[in-house]
């Protein structure tokens, strides 16, 4: 007589002898490496790639890069950013109106001093709520900003019960009879600004104008802001450009020094030594 075995899950075989290889078929995407579980399987993805299957890249934004959309809405702003970078200032969002000087009306979120800052003046002054918490060490951050009305609040990532105040979360209500955000028609700029000049002639609105690191998810008001929705659009790559650690591996030799420069990293030598990693030394002149 025969048998037939039925086999638990992720066992295979005539007498279940054999473990299923779920990363058989190659699941994971852009370079993620599959690991094989009892059930199924686990893709762990190169840095700036996400997904079950690693089948989503963020954006790369170079130096003078940008994107523009519609202007923000008058009434509610409910940004949402998943970004990395190394750089201490970045403007990630800016929208502002067509007047300079203290009434000038704008909304604004960018990094400052390493910490992120969310400002905006509605016609009677403007607000800053910034938080603590320190986001350019190149590992990917989570920043919720919101306004309804006069209202604000700041959120980077998730804040734990125990946190000191001002860490990572920070709101206000601003002291005024303007409720609403007066920008139109000018459109809203992400990652970047195509010009100066706005920034210039509007003193005290922004410290940044440019925005070089990785963006993963970027949202206003639940609508996702990606390069193919741009009305405008300047050196944006269609992924993340970044080599993770690159420079956390110490690939200096003899008392090199790792620059990291977000996409790409150089090894500083010192004297007497040169080559890409510091192991050539170099040969006096004979001449």
């Amino acid at each position: 007589g025969s048998f037939n075995c039925v086999c638990k899950t992720g066992y295979t075989g005539k007498m279940c002898e054999s473990s299923v290889n779920y990363c058989e078929c190659n699941p994971c995407f852009n370079g993620g490496s599959c690991q094989s579980g009892v059930d199924s399987y686990y893709c762990h993805c190169p840095f700036g790639v996400f997904g079950k299957h690693c089948e989503l890249n963020s954006y790369g934004f170079e130096e003078l890069s940008y994107m523009e959309f519609p202007s923000l809405d008058p009434n509610n702003n409910y940004i949402y950013v998943k970004f990395a970078t190394i750089k201490s200032h970045a403007l990630l969002l800016y929208n502002y109106d067509n007047q300079t000087g203290d009434r000038a009306e704008f909304l604004a979120l960018e990094i400052a001093e390493e910490r992120l800052r969310f400002s905006y003046n509605l016609g009677s002054g403007t607000y800053k709520l910034t938080t603590m918490k320190k986001v350019s060490d190149g590992h990917f951050h989570t920043v919720i900003a919101r306004r309804a009305g006069m209202a604000a609040s700041l959120t980077v990532d998730s804040c734990s019960e125990n946190q000191e105040p001002g860490y990572c979360t920070v709101s206000n209500v601003a002291v005024s009879d303007d409720w609403t955000l007066d920008v139109q028609p000018n459109r809203v700029t992400v990652g970047g600004i195509r010009s100066l000049e706005p920034i210039l002639q509007r003193r005290g609105h922004v410290e940044s104008h440019d925005f070089v690191g990785c963006i993963m998810e970027f949202a206003v008001n639940g609508r996702p802001l990606e390069p193919s929705q741009a009305l405008a659009a300047q050196g944006i790559l269609d992924q993340c450009p970044r080599l993770e650690g690159a420079c956390t591996r110490s690939p200096c030799q003899h008392g090199g020094t790792c620059m990291d420069y977000w996409s790409w990293q150089q090894c500083h030598c010192k004297e007497g030594l040169t080559g890409k990693y510091c192991e050539k030394s170099v040969t006096p002149d004979t001449a």
